[in-house]
């Protein structure tokens, strides 16, 4: 390879690894998921699908603190301190 071939080689090595690091940071790479979450769903949704799901989680992200709040009752989600909620009825606006 010629020197100015291998130049433009390098530079392009370098423009490649800085564009995979800005995918990185743009999909999140450097952070990992941690903390509470907090989701509520009806009791029957919650207990037949919500604990397979919740226990997939877990698995997935150690670092995540998981409370599966099953509730039949419409909470709110501020108030309540829920960060989220699977409805399974029509909502009111």
């Amino acid at each position: 390879m010629t020197e100015a071939g291998q130049s433009c080689s390098d530079a392009c090595k370098r423009i490649l690894a800085d564009l995979a690091e800005v995918e990185r940071v743009a999909a999140g790479g450097h952070a990992t998921a941690r903390g509470e979450l907090i989701v509520t769903a009806p009791v029957a949704l919650g207990c037949l699908h919500g604990v397979p799901v919740v226990t997939e989680c877990l698995l997935e992200f150690p670092d995540v603190d998981i409370r599966l709040m099953p509730s039949d009752r419409v909470l709110h989600l501020h108030e309540d301190g829920v960060d989220l909620a699977l409805p399974t009825d029509t909502l009111p606006d």
